[in-house]
């Protein structure tokens, strides 16, 4: 959608908007939602935000977990390790220039 384009802004507004009208309308392990938490981590992702991407998709995962295949699991922490490895790397490159 937006985010494919580049107007991360708009996604966002658009992922949170659906998010909130779905916690209202379906039940909190809903897949719906745990997809729309995903895409809401993959835009904090892109935007640099990795400890917020990498919460996202943890919150995300126990939700779509039972619905998962393994390779899939597989996928989703290998993602979570990378949002985590980098909010730390960046956290140790702010330290060093301040």
């Amino acid at each position: 959608m937006h985010a494919h384009e580049g107007d991360y802004a708009d996604a966002r507004r658009t992922y949170e908007t659906a998010l909130t009208i779905l916690r209202g309308a379906v039940a909190p392990t809903d897949p719906e939602i745990g997809r729309t938490l995903a895409n809401l981590g993959v835009l904090d992702y892109y935007e640099g935000r990795f400890a917020e991407s990498e919460a996202r998709y943890r919150q995300a995962l126990a939700i779509l977990t039972p619905a998962l295949s393994v390779a899939q699991q597989s996928d989703a922490a290998l993602m979570m390790l990378r949002c985590d490895w980098k909010a730390r790397r960046r956290g140790e490159e702010r330290s060093r220039h301040s």
